[in-house]
């Protein structure tokens, strides 16, 4: 498992080249790699959902330089750490979500965020703090939306 502290080194040298070329190319990959992951998730394969939401996670970080719309880009990137963070503690890996979340809110602290940093950050934190058990509930219906509303568009 790649160092908590550190979000590069999911990608592959050939994906984050594409990423960083094409906005488009790194967005339809965030949203296929999430859609693995939430189905990782789904089959309570934690792993597997760490190593797919670090993916995410480092093509949220690369949208937040190149995709044209920062608000998007910004929520984008909160709601994959959010689920990133959430599937790190479902690994039994307490120790990696303090560095993690560091990284995280360092990177929050660097934007020029469209939006009130803390209802970015907000988000972030109760998905590290709070009770995995009460987490458990808001993230199993954020994903039901989500799947919900990617069968409607389809």
């Amino acid at each position: 498992m790649k160092s908590a502290a550190e979000v590069r080194g999911f990608l592959c040298h050939y994906h984050r080249t594409m990423a960083v070329r094409c906005a488009v190319k790194a967005a339809m990959f965030w949203n296929n790699t999430m859609l693995a992951a939430r189905e990782a998730v789904y089959r309570h394969d934690w792993q597997t959902a760490v190593f797919a939401y670090g993916k995410a996670l480092e093509l949220a970080d690369i949208l937040l330089a190149n995709d044209g719309c920062p608000a998007g880009a910004q929520t984008r990137y909160a709601r994959t750490a959010v689920e990133f963070i959430y599937a790190r503690r479902k690994t039994g890996d307490g120790d990696s979500i303090n560095p993690l979340l560091m990284g995280i809110v360092g990177r929050f602290e660097q934007m020029d965020a469209a939006r009130p940093i803390n209802e970015l950050i907000g988000p972030v934190l109760k998905a590290a703090q709070d009770p995995v058990e009460e987490v458990d509930v808001w993230i199993a219906k954020l994903v039901g939306m989500e799947q919900a509303r990617h069968q409607h568009l389809h």
